[in-house]
């Protein structure tokens, strides 16, 4: 059993509850047929810092990822995600246009902010703007 966050459609207040973990390969991943999905923070302030993963359920994503470093109380990058791959290009799509929401599904992503957006298509670990790399969203 793991503790997952319970978001509830138009409450800023989070709940908790325990679930069945879905594991594959020996990693907790997430588990899209009961709305349970993969929750990232990445700090913004401290680079080297490890990313905050955990999961939440009721986010109602079936596939992709989607990013944000519109977070009221710090404004760090806030992910959520059916897989790690979609993370990872959601959350480095926000670092390279220096904040804003992006989405990112099945390698392709989209996302506005300050740098511009677009789609972009390929890698998703971007040394030059900091970036992310899969390895670090591993439960």
């Amino acid at each position: 059993m793991m503790r997952v966050i319970e978001a509830t459609n138009g409450q800023l207040v989070t709940g908790s509850s325990l679930v069945s973990a879905r594991v594959v390969e020996g990693r907790v991943v997430s588990d899209v047929e009961n709305d349970v999905l993969k929750i990232a923070v990445v700090n913004r302030y401290a680079p080297s810092a490890p990313v905050a993963v955990g999961f939440i359920r009721g986010f109602g994503l079936s596939e992709g990822a989607i990013a944000s470093s519109v977070a009221h109380d710090s404004h760090n990058i806030v992910a959520v995600g059916v897989d790690d791959e979609s993370l990872v290009e959601a959350v480095n799509l926000v670092i390279r246009n220096r904040g804003g929401l992006s989405l990112a599904v099945s390698g392709v992503r989209r996302g506005g902010g300050g740098g511009g957006g677009g789609q972009q298509r390929g890698g998703f670990c971007h040394g030059q703007t900091g970036g992310v790399c899969g390895t670090g969203l591993a439960v």
